[in-house]
């Protein structure tokens, strides 16, 4: 009987090892499939009480925010053959973790003499803020996924915005 007994607390012995390395290694694996910085660009710290007040440079591309809630977005592209540039302007709010962009005028031009009014649209962006080496950074993810890094380059702006000047029209 002794044997037996003894047999029994070995097999449990042998057994609670091995569900505890079980455990662990469940507990492991769950830790591994956690999203990465990589695998989620919207990682960073997010500010409890974020300010987009300043200019923000991405390439070409600028938005400048107003501590009156309103924006200025301008920018352009070329290529060896024609230029295109686009100014628009509007409201922004930010709710949680959405900027959400009201455009109510704006215009895209081109160097062949092309010229198109923008009309009214909000659009909604996941955004970030984070500090990388280059500075502070608004990361904006659009519906589709695609994130676009805007680097602050300018903190200090009018309280209020005056109609813009662009390409020889007057965006009010």
């Amino acid at each position: 009987m002794n044997k037996a007994k003894a047999l029994r607390n070995t097999f449990i012995s042998v057994m609670r090892r091995y569900f505890l390395l079980l455990t662990l290694l469940y507990t492991f694996s769950i830790g591994l499939s956690w999203p990465t910085r990589v695998q989620n660009p919207l990682s960073e710290v997010q500010f409890q009480n974020p300010s987009f007040v300043g200019t923000w440079r991405s390439g070409n591309f600028a938005y400048t925010f107003f501590p009156n809630g309103t924006y200025v977005y301008s920018g352009a592209i070329g290529t060896s053959g024609i230029e295109t540039k686009t100014a628009e302007k509007g409201n922004y709010t930010v709710d949680g973790d959405k900027l959400i962009i009201q455009r109510h005028s704006g215009v895209i031009v081109t160097s062949m003499n092309y010229s198109q009014d923008l009309e009214q649209e909000t659009r909604v962006y996941l955004w970030r803020l984070g500090y990388t080496q280059i500075g502070l950074r608004l990361r904006l993810l659009f519906p589709d996924g695609r994130p676009q890094d805007f680097y602050l380059s300018e903190q200090r702006v009018p309280a209020t915005q005056s109609p813009i000047r662009f390409a020889g029209l007057i965006l009010t």
